[in-house]
């Protein structure tokens, strides 16, 4: 019975931190400027609690995937894993603001990745597809 205690415990942290990351995500995406210029430009720094040196940003990208995961629709997912994608490119310019290149280049190996990963679910679309 303890035991079930503990999982459903597990298991109510893991949906609130979800669903916490997943806000804080489309804070960062809203405040963001959109525009025709180079997008290195239209990313500002990040500016939230858990950044690419906290010891909980592997939590953080695990609850990422997970939401990514969830998410059916295949434009919707693909949406997301651009909105990380710019995500991970704050992460890189805060650090990199703040002289720390070691958790800078953790952060935009970790954009390489998300990137892969979405030109790998693009394939199947073709090149005509919208």
């Amino acid at each position: 019975m303890k035991n079930m205690h503990i999982i459903l415990g597990g298991i109510l942290v893991i949906a609130l931190l979800c669903s916490v990351g997943t806000v804080a995500a489309l804070e960062d995406n809203a405040t963001g400027a959109q525009g025709t210029g180079d997008i290195s430009d239209d990313i500002a720094p990040y500016n939230g609690s858990i950044g690419a040196d906290s010891p909980l940003h592997g939590l953080k990208l695990a609850m990422e995937d997970l939401d990514e995961t969830f998410t059916f629709n295949a434009t919707q997912r693909v949406e997301k894993r651009l909105d990380h994608a710019q995500l991970r490119i704050a992460e890189v310019r805060r650090e990199l603001h703040l002289n720390r290149t070691t958790s800078a280049e953790r952060a935009l190996e970790q954009y390489r990745q998300k990137l892969n990963l979405t030109e790998g679910s693009l394939t199947p679309f073709g090149s005509n597809a919208t």
